[in-house]
C-alpha cells in the first residue's frame, strides 16, 4: 500500500544484494528508467596470479585517489574467482 497518493518510490542499487541503493520518488505517471538513478558499475580485473585484493585494499586505493566522501561510491564485492 502506498501512503502517497499520486506517488511511486523504486529503488535500484545494480545487482540483487546490493546494501547502497538509490531510490526514485515520481509521480505515478513517470515511467522510471534505469538512468534515473545515476549509477554506474565499475568492474576491476586483475591478475590474481599475482596479487591478491581485499576490500581494504580497494577501498584505500579509492580513498587515495581523492574519492575520500563515501557518499561518492556504493558496495564494493570481492569475487573469489
Amino acid at each position: 500500500m502506498n501512503p502517497r497518493a499520486g506517488l511511486k518510490m523504486v529503488e535500484d542499487g545494480i545487482f540483487d544484494q546490493a546494501e547502497s541503493k538509490r531510490v526514485v520518488i515520481a509521480p505515478d505517471f513517470y515511467e522510471i528508467k534505469e538512468s534515473d538513478f545515476q549509477l554506474v558499475l565499475l568492474e576491476l580485473a586483475f591478475p590474481v596470479k599475482f596479487v591478491s585484493l581485499c576490500h581494504k585494499d580497494i577501498l584505500g586505493a579509492l580513498v587515495h585517489k581523492g574519492l575520500d566522501d563515501r557518499s561518492g561510491f556504493g558496495d564494493i564485492v570481492v569475487k573469489e574467482d
